[in-house]
């Protein structure tokens, strides 16, 4: 009886071809990953340098330094600022303040409490650095009333810093 040899040590053409266009599609798709990647923009949190509106080219309108009620924190600094486009910015500066699973809410405010006609402006898990946020028309507006900067956790209802604007 005749038998056909076996090539153990030589893979089918269908099996060749099968891995040549799995390790291309591989590169395809690290190639396609690497490129979006560096496309993606970096994530900024300030204005300065790059806009002709920028606060470094802005007029300070009021300022005033945060009290913490935990006294690890000392150095931060809010500000207010108007723009050569007639926008106005509020601008965190030198914070690093964090909580663990709740969010942190900036507030601007007729008074030292959070009520009912506060405004909440910002919200974020950490604030570190400095931080600029640009105020709508209508907050704008509205602005020579409020006098406070309060920054409360979600579920707490103490402030966790506050600043009056002078």
């Amino acid at each position: 009886m005749y038998r056909t040899p076996i090539a153990v040590n030589h893979p089918t053409p269908f099996i060749t071809i099968t891995a040549k266009l799995f390790n291309m599609k591989n590169f395809i798709l690290l190639l396609l990953s690497v490129t979006v990647l560096a496309s993606c923009k970096k994530d900024t949190t300030s204005y300065i340098g790059t806009d002709p509106n920028s606060i470094d080219k802005a007029t300070l309108i009021s300022s005033g330094k945060l009290a913490f009620s935990d006294d690890r924190y000392t150095e931060s600094v809010v500000k207010v600022y108007m723009r050569q486009d007639a926008m106005y910015v509020l601008a965190l500066e030198q914070m690093n303040y964090e909580t663990v699973n709740e969010d942190i809410n900036v507030y601007l405010s007729s008074s030292l409490l959070v009520t009912t006609t506060s405004l909440k402006i910002y919200s974020a898990k950490k604030l570190h650095g400095d931080i600029d946020i640009p105020l709508s028309s209508g907050v704008s507006k509205d602005l020579p009333a409020f006098k406070y900067i309060i920054i409360q956790a979600d579920t707490d209802k103490n402030a966790v810093a506050t600043a009056t604007l002078e």
